[in-house]
């Protein structure tokens, strides 16, 4: 892409020191959440061509959940902004041009992208094994990732927020993983599907690398978990 001209994929893995690209484009990412939950919490709409180019430079990051969020976020941003039904008008020819130019597409996902690696990934196998070696004391309390030898490999990263919260909290990262789902099915409940489209990104991609639940920019992401516990939204005054 003409933004990042002259730079290689490899280049961005130094911006972050401890995360390589993916975590980069994780933390576009968050910003583009935490600015889509601002506009969504003060009645304005977002602009949508800074959430389209936050979403357009996940491609030379070459991260496939960060595309796939990103465009998530981006259609969660267009659909507030222009309503359900423009939104499936303009989905029609979308789909269409996509039908047509699938065979670019796919190449050029293939080529430029890590959509190459195929959906599958060691993440699987550290998340069973880490699920094997739970017994007792390490549900309660947490454990040492460098116990799990699949996660071993990676240097203790096992690729996954969820994961290494349990292991650094145990029983209370469990507590909070309960009361995030918890509100995000306040939000499915009462049909805010902004709040609850913008979790499902938060958790999706928690679940698939380590830079939320435990870091700086998870404060971008809470908002939409934090929705339903407000005072002014549950009757109490304040």
């Amino acid at each position: 892409m003409w933004l990042v001209k002259g730079f290689s994929p490899d280049d961005f893995n130094a911006v972050f020191s401890g995360y390589s690209r993916n975590g980069v484009g994780a933390a576009l990412l968050a910003l583009m959440i935490g600015y889509v939950w601002y506009c969504y919490e003060k009645g304005e709409h977002p602009s949508l061509l800074l959430v389209f180019l936050g979403f357009l430079l996940m491609f030379p990051l070459y991260g496939r959940a960060n595309i796939f969020f990103g465009a998530v976020v981006f259609g969660l941003a267009f659909n507030y902004r222009f309503g359900s039904t423009v939104s499936f008008v303009l989905a029609l020819p979308s789909v269409i041009f996509l039908l047509l130019f699938s065979g670019m597409l796919h190449d050029y996902l293939m080529a430029r992208t890590n959509f190459s690696s195929g959906l599958e990934s060691a993440r699987t196998a550290m998340l069973a094994d880490y699920w094997g070696a739970l017994d007792l004391r390490f549900l309660l309390l947490g454990g040492d990732l460098s116990k799990v030898p699949s996660i071993a490999e990676y240097g203790g990263n096992p690729h996954n927020a969820f994961v290494r919260a349990h292991a650094f909290f145990g029983v209370m990262a469990l507590a909070l993983v309960g009361v995030l789902f918890f509100s995000l099915m306040l939000s499915v409940f009462f049909g805010n599907w902004m709040m609850a489209g913008l979790g499902l990104v938060f958790l999706g991609r928690a679940f698939l690398d380590i830079i939320y639940l435990g870091n700086i920019f998870d404060y971008l992401m809470l908002g939409p978990f934090l929705y339903y516990f407000r005072p002014k939204k549950i009757g109490v005054v304040a």
